[in-house]
């Protein structure tokens, strides 16, 4: 059993990729994805920030971030190139050997993104799950919230946290909307940046992001395309005073 306790075993859902971080450590990198990520990822980071500017414009973009469910650190690279302090962590030992081989420059370490061994006075500006395996793999809300409830602990009040490619008929985002206003956080999302990134377009104000959006999502029906999708969480309030940031 993990060391959450929850009776779900991740490494299942990860031997795929822990078979294509090994080959690549063995010289074979062909096996591994970055999916709908374009231009080693300033793609999702400037759309980040374009949403952050139009609906959270009191939150800080930049300090300490972690990147949960790393992989082999292509987004936490990403995060350190848009001017982070970069923390990536990742279930998979291959994954992150691999990860301090490709990028020297964040700091990246092995844990269970389920129960990490995040110390007390860890606080970070922006906490990112991209494809993390309980907002896609399994249909549990309370077990959901509770996790995110843990790191959002880590997070400083002028702090983001950012969910990326959760499942739509896995994460409930209305009931996940409902529960985070019950803790006085606001949360915007879900939004499909693929024409965003495609056009090369900085979000600007909230009505390109709605109607670039609807037009991503109704091109993903039509062609029955996987979208990347896009959820924000920021705390009402940017006037407490911010702690100290650690990486």
């Amino acid at each position: 059993m993990p060391a959450d306790g929850s009776g779900y075993d991740w490494r299942e859902h990860s031997s795929r990729a822990d078979a294509a971080y090994r080959k690549s450590l063995e010289g074979d990198p062909s096996e591994l994805q970055r999916v709908n990520v374009l231009r080693r990822g300033d793609g999702e980071m400037r759309f980040i920030r374009g949403l952050a500017r139009v609906y959270f414009p009191g939150a800080r973009f930049g300090g300490a971030a972690l990147d949960v469910g790393c992989g082999s650190g292509y987004i936490t690279q990403a995060l350190s190139d848009a001017g982070f302090d970069a923390t990536g962590l990742d279930i998979s030992e291959a994954g992150i050997a691999l990860a301090h081989r490709l990028h020297p420059k964040p700091k990246f370490f092995v844990a269970d993104g389920t129960a990490p061994p995040l110390a007390a006075e860890a606080w970070f500006d922006l906490i990112l799950f991209r494809a993390f395996h309980p907002f896609i793999r399994i249909n549990d809300f309370p077990y959901q919230l509770r996790l995110l409830e843990g790191y959002l602990k880590h997070l400083n009040p002028k702090g983001m946290a950012v969910i990326m490619n959760p499942a739509p008929y896995v994460l409930d985002f209305g009931r996940l909307r409902a529960a985070l206003e019950e803790r006085g956080l606001v949360m915007v999302g879900p939004y499909f940046p693929n024409l965003h990134k495609r056009l090369g377009f900085t979000p600007l104000t909230s009505l390109d992001v709605a109607v670039l959006s609807c037009i991503s999502g109704l091109i993903g029906k039509i062609f029955s395309m996987f979208l990347v999708s896009v959820v924000l969480i920021a705390g009402k309030k940017a006037s407490c005073p911010e702690r100290k940031r650690t990486a």
